[in-house]
């Protein structure tokens, strides 16, 4: 289990647990956040990968 995904799981759990609504609210939109993240990095990893491997620029 990664950090973002432990992130994820323990800011869901907060959120469940919330009776308050702006709370919830906030912990809801921090789910999502770093599951953007995540996104994001995956991305950038995946985009430094295909620089690295260009055989153009060997």
């Amino acid at each position: 289990m990664t950090t973002s995904e432990w992130l994820t799981a323990e800011v869901s759990k907060l959120a469940a647990k919330e009776e308050d609504y702006k709370k919830r609210a906030f912990f809801e939109y921090l789910t999502e956040l770093c599951e953007e993240q995540g996104k994001r990095i995956e991305q950038a990893e995946s985009e430094l990968d295909g620089r690295l491997w260009n055989p153009q620029k060997w």
